[in-house]
């Protein structure tokens, strides 16, 4: 008879940009060796032939314990603006990139288009990513946050995969959804992720 796991009560722990450790920039294709890690908003853009924009989002896990059952990991961004509705993708980045501290100008410290750190290039210009979709979600403007629920990837995180963050990807509908990054002003809107796990009885989850 297989034996059933038991879990200890779950806990909840919120992570936000700016108060917690993390990186955010933006891929640009257009500007392909400019660095925006230094940009106070995250654009996420697809003209449908010459003109892309992926952001790059990743949260430091190190307060979550090693090994845990993750029950929801819900990335929120706050929406700034929208030009036209569509839907979004959440993708696994497979390589570790630099944040930088440009907001599209000067020589780049770190993330572009063509390079994950400035200066040497990415397998795939414009990012190295799983090409499976870990979330989708519509963005129809009238929501103040966006979600999307990567629990499976946060899980595979904590399970001791790299943790090289996540890039959104534009449907070709989704116009230049704004969105606050780690850097904006206003007090509260960076990027959050939102855990609840819990632990096996008994195991050495930490």
């Amino acid at each position: 008879q297989t034996a059933v796991p038991t879990y200890q009560p779950p806990g909840t722990v919120t992570l936000q940009l700016g108060t917690d450790p993390g990186e955010d920039t933006i891929l640009d294709s257009f500007y392909d060796i400019r660095n925006y890690g230094g940009a106070d908003y995250l654009q996420v853009h697809d003209n449908g032939s010459d003109w892309q924009q992926y952001p790059l989002i990743r949260f430091d896990l190190a307060r979550l314990p090693r090994g845990a059952a993750v029950r929801s990991a819900r990335l929120e961004l706050h929406l700034e603006g929208l030009n036209a509705t569509g839907a979004a993708t959440i993708h696994q980045v497979t390589r570790s990139w630099m944040e930088g501290t440009k907001f599209g100008g000067g020589t780049a410290d770190g993330a572009t288009w063509l390079t994950h750190d400035g200066t040497n290039p990415w397998t795939s210009a414009g990012g190295d990513i799983n090409t499976p979709v870990v979330a989708e979600t519509a963005i129809n403007g009238s929501e103040t946050w966006v979600s999307w629920e990567i629990a499976p990837l946060v899980e595979r995180w904590l399970a001791g995969e790299p943790n090289h963050g996540l890039q959104i990807r534009p449907d070709r509908a989704l116009k230049e959804a704004e969105f606050a990054s780690k850097e904006n002003a206003s007090v509260g809107v960076q990027p959050k992720l939102t855990i609840t796990y819990a632990c096996e009885c008994g195991s050495s989850c930490m």
